[in-house]
């Protein structure tokens, strides 16, 4: 009868210690749904940036989207930098009503050099960092489409 308990108890205790195996196995899987969720944030952040709307947000607030794929953070924000001014200017230029002098084209540029800046950022995702540039100055949307020549 002894012999039975014992046996019984031996069987019990190993049956409710868990394996390494079981426990490596967990550890793995609670890695792999951190990983998911924090790519499932990731996501979330770059769909934002992403479905932002360019051009005129307001009649002083102009702002475009840009990514770059370069390796660091630094370096990616100058190429964005560069970026968005480039397609600022370009898209600030096609919103006029009628043929700009170089003149106007220079104001433009002198503009977006002066009121742009990066105001957001994101983390990399899938080999892109992406950034949100504004260009705030009052009555902007009026000037460049009414009084710029």
């Amino acid at each position: 009868m002894k012999q039975l308990t014992l046996l019984f108890l031996i069987l019990i205790l190993n049956c409710n210690t868990p394996k390494k195996e079981d426990s490596a196995k967990k550890e793995e899987s609670n890695s792999d749904s951190t990983n998911q969720n924090l790519n499932t944030t990731k996501k979330a952040e770059i769909e934002e940036f992403i479905s932002l709307k360019e051009g005129f947000l307001t009649q002083s607030v102009f702002q475009v989207v840009v990514f770059s794929l370069s390796d660091s953070l630094q370096d990616a924000k100058r190429e964005a930098l560069d970026i968005a001014k480039r397609k600022s200017i370009n898209l600030l230029i096609s919103n006029t009503r009628q043929p700009l002098s170089s003149q106007g084209r220079n104001e433009i540029k002198s503009i977006v050099e002066e009121s742009g800046k990066i105001t957001k950022e994101s983390s990399r995702f899938e080999g892109k960092y992406y950034f949100i540039y504004k260009i705030e100055k009052p009555g902007l949307e009026i000037l460049i489409k009414d009084k710029l020549n």
